[in-house]
């Protein structure tokens, strides 16, 4: 197959030699001999990728920038054999919030090795969860994500039944057995400050069997790498003015609850409750 072809097949997103050398820099220079070798199949699942990689970019693919070599490579190895859609998404955002005029920023080889370990169902599961806590809590400019005590205050619940919706599991695919999965691989790669699921004295105030998890700094990065913003801080996550809409399709939990708000509820109860006591409880 010869480079003509093979970029005719790679798509809109790519449909030009010129549009590849904009996107790219210099970078594109790599991509010919892995182009010419390439069968339709891989070729169809990266043009994927670079349908984000462009749609992240916007306006910006006007910008003088590059993608650092590295970050190309790692596309490339991955980006071929990618056929889910939402992984393509993360790996096209990753590309374009690596396309900076810094040549030596090639932070987003550790993203894309980090995308790379992920299973289908705990990058499914990554955006879920971000996606909610970026809904739930969004424009809440007090919230300054690299302090850890901001972090514990930032507890979400999720029950069961809601993000098993979000999962949109099929036939064979039992939720409680890949339960495990999702929550330890996610924790494993850091990607949650802490959770706990299942029936416990705390979920079973909150609702029932259900989820409680925590917001990493490395968890909301990855986020904002995955979706072209790489070049924002993670205090500015929750600011409005950092937009990051639900295009995928995905169904996101809406009767989710904040552990802190629901702690404070009890609190105040509690002491309502110990002050009407204290009031009715007959003098001697």
């Amino acid at each position: 197959m010869d480079l003509s072809t093979a970029l005719t097949i790679l798509g809109g997103a790519i449909g030009s030699k010129e549009l590849l050398a904009k996107l790219l820099g210099p970078t594109s220079e790599y991509l010919g001999d892995e182009l010419k070798t390439s069968t339709q199949k891989r070729l169809k699942n990266l043009n994927r990728v670079f349908e984000k990689f462009q749609k992240s970019l916007g306006t910006k693919i006007e910008d003088s920038a590059a993608v650092p070599p590295r970050v190309l490579k790692g596309i490339l190895n991955e980006g071929f054999f990618c056929d889910d859609e939402l992984m393509a998404d993360y790996f096209g955002g990753v590309l374009a919030s690596s396309r900076t005029g810094t040549s030596r920023d090639d932070r987003g080889v550790s993203f894309i090795a980090l995308i790379s370990r992920l299973t289908t169902y705990q990058i499914r599961s990554h955006f879920v969860f971000y996606q909610t806590f970026k809904t739930f809590f969004n424009n809440r400019t007090d919230c300054y994500l690299t302090q850890s005590s901001i972090r514990s205050t930032l507890g979400l619940y999720i029950p069961f039944e809601s993000f098993k919706q979000s999962l949109d599991l099929v036939d064979g695919e039992d939720f409680h057995q890949l339960l495990p999965h999702i929550m330890f691989g996610l924790g494993r790669e850091e990607l949650f400050e802490r959770f706990r699921y299942g029936t416990n004295e705390e979920t079973k105030r909150l609702g029932g069997e259900g989820i409680i998890f925590h917001p990493s700094v490395l968890g909301t990065e990855l986020f904002l790498w995955a979706h072209g913003k790489g070049d924002l801080s993670v205090n500015k996550f929750l600011d409005a003015e950092t937009e990051i809409p639900n295009d995928t399709g995905i169904e996101i939990p809406n009767d989710v609850k904040s552990i802190a708000a629901e702690e404070e509820k009890k609190r105040a109860e509690e002491k309502k409750a110990a002050d009407i006591a204290r009031r009715l409880k007959p003098e001697f």
